[in-house]
């Protein structure tokens, strides 16, 4: 009841509740589940108050809306009734630990292929760097990494960081890959969509000013081109099916770990040059592109005499790595088409 209001006979006029004890709850995505249990014990604040402490008692068994969250329930003592129904909260679960420590691996290390998902292995015996190829059984996924619950034993040391490259080399050179466990050949490619070409065609593009501003000396330019070739990366692309839908998914986020997010000097733009250029090589013979005639080019004197590869429109060699001083140092390995 409000002042003012009328009243009729019977209608009540207050409700009494005791704040001293009260629920907090959040939503968790369906990923997070396995790791969240009755009993666990979370840590939530508000804006202006101090941390508190409650125990969950209720996990929703069902996942629900557009987000696949379900709803975790706690219970939390309030007897200073700072806590108020309504009040928005920011938590964070300590989950439930097994008794037996779980083997993880980064996220990153792994490829997915439908229900399989595969790893790369160093050879830790290898007078070069040298890697195989482990199919591998996973467990939960958590922040970082997912529990490996068959395939590797500890103390193996995985790719956590560009796999993908790894493996489309491998199946290149017609070995044991993601796509052909069993089977090598050279002759495989993905078939593509046309919301893909295009997105391939403008990433070739912003790659190909990239190195030309890279032979033209100019950092500012070529720092200008990487970012819109980062850019070009983000976006949805339609129309892929099954393994040609994972296998461009993995080339777009091996992509995105190799690209640096701060601007680059003229020398280490020219050190990204060589990575970047073997992914986008195997990229390209990975689908069946409609339209796409470039060199592979490399310059054996590049990266202190180590050798290093580029792609380009033009037969005619126009170093990136040298510039001027070495324009014309380089051949043509290969001719895509």
């Amino acid at each position: 009841a409000r002042i003012g209001e009328y009243l009729e006979e019977g209608q009540p006029v207050v409700t009494l509740a005791s704040l001293d004890n009260m629920w907090v709850e959040l939503e968790a995505f369906a990923q997070d589940l396995p790791w969240v249990r009755v009993g666990d014990t979370l840590a939530f604040s508000v804006e202006g108050a101090a941390q508190y402490q409650a125990m969950i008692h209720e996990v929703d068994p069902l996942v629900e809306g557009r987000a696949r969250t379900a709803t975790l329930r706690g219970t939390v003592l309030n007897p200073s009734t700072n806590l108020r129904p309504g009040m928005l909260v920011s938590a964070r679960v300590n989950g439930t630990q097994e008794e037996e420590a779980s083997l993880v691996i980064p996220k990153s290390a792994v490829l997915w292929t439908g229900t399989r998902s595969v790893v790369w292995l160093e050879e830790p015996f290898a007078t070069e760097p040298t890697f195989s190829f482990r199919e591998v059984t996973l467990g939960e996924a958590g922040e970082d990494g997912y529990v490996v619950l068959d395939g590797l034993r500890e103390g193996e040391r995985v790719v956590a960081q560009g796999a993908f490259a790894v493996d489309a080399t491998a199946q290149l050179a017609g070995h044991r890959s993601m796509m052909q466990p069993d089977l090598g050949g050279t002759d495989f490619r993905y078939a593509i969509s046309t919301s893909l070409e295009l997105k391939f065609a403008e990433l070739l593009e912003s790659y190909l000013q990239y190195t030309q501003a890279l032979v033209q000396g100019n950092s500012e330019q070529a720092n200008a081109y990487l970012l819109s070739f980062r850019s070009g990366l983000g976006g949805e692309v339609s129309g892929l099916e099954g393994v040609a839908a994972q296998a461009w998914e993995n080339y777009r986020q091996s992509l995105l770990s190799a690209l640096p997010e701060e601007e680059q000097s003229l020398e280490t733009a020219r050190a990204l040059l060589d990575p970047l250029s073997k992914q986008m090589y195997a990229l390209t013979k990975s689908f069946d592109w409609s339209a796409v005639e470039v060199y592979y080019q490399y310059c054996p004197m590049a990266l202190e005499d180590q050798g290093a590869y580029w792609l380009s429109r033009d037969k005619e060699i126009r170093n990136p790595y040298f510039g001027d001083a070495m324009l014309t140092c380089g051949e043509v390995r290969e001719y895509i088409k």
